[in-house]
């Protein structure tokens, strides 16, 4: 929970350091579910993106990864967006690469005990955004992570544009 609290903090002061005119919508906030393969198992994330210019973003989310057999993660992505297509801000479609930190917590059913440990790796993938409303997107990602352990994330989330 404390994760999350600071998450939160940093997001705000993140939005209060860019924050642009009603006409520009530079940041972006969204909340929405993935499915991660290594675990198996479903989690809720919260995402925020600041547009640096009409081609680069940068996102930073958070996710949680409800708990599978014992095992649980956490994890912190921060990636860099490239928008390779632009339909008049209607749809847009992105590549994402960036670092992922994963944390786990495994709880040993045998021996009741809890282990927890952490890993880095390299986030590579695509994404959409598609213009709901003038405000909402919905969007859709998927995006593999290689190094210390190999996954993939599928994802949907809807975010705001503030």
């Amino acid at each position: 929970m404390k994760k999350l609290v600071l998450l939160l903090v940093f997001i705000h002061s993140f939005a209060s350091v860019f924050s642009q005119s009603p006409d520009e919508s530079k940041f972006r906030l969204g909340i929405g579910a993935a499915y991660v393969s290594e675990v198996e198992s479903t989690g809720l994330g919260i995402k925020g993106i600041y547009e640096i210019t009409e081609k680069w973003e940068v996102a930073l989310s958070y996710s949680h990864v409800f708990e599978n057999l014992g095992l649980s993660w956490e994890i912190v992505d921060l990636d860099g967006h490239f928008v390779f297509f632009d339909n008049d801000k209607k749809l847009n479609a992105y590549a994402l690469a960036g670092i992922a930190f994963n944390f786990w917590k495994r709880e040993t059913l045998l021996t009741n005990d809890t282990r927890t440990g952490s890993y880095t790796g390299l986030n590579i993938g695509a994404g959409l955004n598609i213009a709901l409303s003038k405000r909402i997107n919905l969007t859709p990602e998927l995006r593999g992570t290689l190094f210390d352990l190999s996954y993939t994330r599928l994802g949907l989330s809807v975010q705001y544009m503030f």
